[in-house]
This record gives structure tokens, sequence and C-alpha cells, in this order.
């Protein structure tokens, strides 16, 4: 019976080593998987940042041809009609468009404000792999503080007979007493 429990707790630990390297191979995969996310941005070189102007009239829709895959900022607003972002201007990778009487010069090369960054990448990367470390440490102290440490052999016989002991001077069992301090206690109570 005794042996049993070595061999459970050999299990037991085999599992655990499992399990941590189970997690430990998914965060290096997920680190691998994300990070030319980063580098998206570097398959293509923008054309230099400079400066367009492009301006609506009558309330039409004007479009002012240029590279803009870098993304547009707009730099300042010349009308008295409001300039919108995705209202009454905007853009794509072909050039800049403005409507409603829109007047204003835009920063062109700039990459669009609302677009995550390579650091935004990294900084969700490291966000998961230290909460899978902090699993991973949760599950750590709750399986210390559950299952307790597997006793080896001699520290059975040790709190077996130390059970005994107990039993024929006559003392109660403890609560808070091991299996095999249970066991020796109940074996000699019999006697």
């Amino acid at each position: 019976m005794v042996r049993r429990a070595g061999r459970a707790g050999a299990l037991r630990r085999g599992r655990d080593e499992m399990k941590a390297h189970w997690i430990a191979g998914s965060v290096l995969l997920l680190v691998a998987a994300s990070a030319p996310l980063g580098t998206v941005h570097a398959q293509y070189q923008p054309a230099q940042p400079g400066v367009v102007e492009c301006s609506s009239s009558n309330g039409r829709i004007q479009r002012c041809p240029v590279d803009a895959r870098g993304g547009v900022v707009l730099q300042t607003q010349y009308s008295r009609s409001g300039c919108y972002q995705n209202e009454t201007w905007g853009f794509d990778a072909t050039g800049v468009w403005v409507s409603n009487g829109c007047r204003a010069s835009f920063l062109v090369g700039q990459p669009p404000q609302n677009h995550s960054s390579g650091k935004n990448t990294a900084a969700a990367v490291a966000a998961v792999a230290l909460i899978a470390a902090a699993v991973l440490a949760a599950n750590k102290d709750k399986d210390d503080h559950n299952s307790g440490p597997v006793p080896n052999d001699r520290d059975a016989a040790r709190e077996y007979n130390g059970g005994c002991d107990a039993a024929r001077a006559g003392a109660q069992l403890p609560s808070y007493a091991s299996p095999s301090y249970r066991n020796g206690y109940m074996a000699c109570l019999r006697r």
C-alpha cells in the first residue's frame, strides 16, 4: 500500500511536469505565431512623408492621388466647413479624398492613429506570456497546498508507527492526521 503512494506521487509529478511543458510550449508557439504581426508594415516602403493639399468645391467629393499606404494625418484645416475623418475626409492606398467643403493640408506617410503598431503586438505577447506564467504558478501553488508531499516508505512507516503508539497510549486521533498515521492508529486500536 505504501509503495502505491510512492508510484502515485511519481505519476502526479510526471503529470505536473507534462502540464508545465505543455503550457511552456503553448506560450512559445503563441509568441512565434504573433511575431510576424509586428513586421507587417515593413513589407513595403511607403512614400517619404510629405504634405498634400486637397479641397472640396460645391460640396463635391474631390480625390487627390498620392501614395497613402503609410497613413495620412490631417495637418491644417483651411475651410470653415468641418473636416472630420471618415465623414468629410479619408484616404485609401491610392490617395486622399475630401467632401462637403473640407479644405485642408494632410501629412502623408504617417501611420494611421487607430492602427496598432509592433509595440502593441509586443505588449500583447508579453501580456499573454505573463498570464500563462501566472496560471502555471497558481496551479503549482494549488497542487502544493491540496495534495501535500507524498511520503516515502520510511516516512510512511514512521507515521504508521506513530499512530499505533498513540492508539496504545489511549490518545485521541487528531483530525489533521495523515493517512499513514490514521492507518497505524486504527490497526493498533483493534489489537
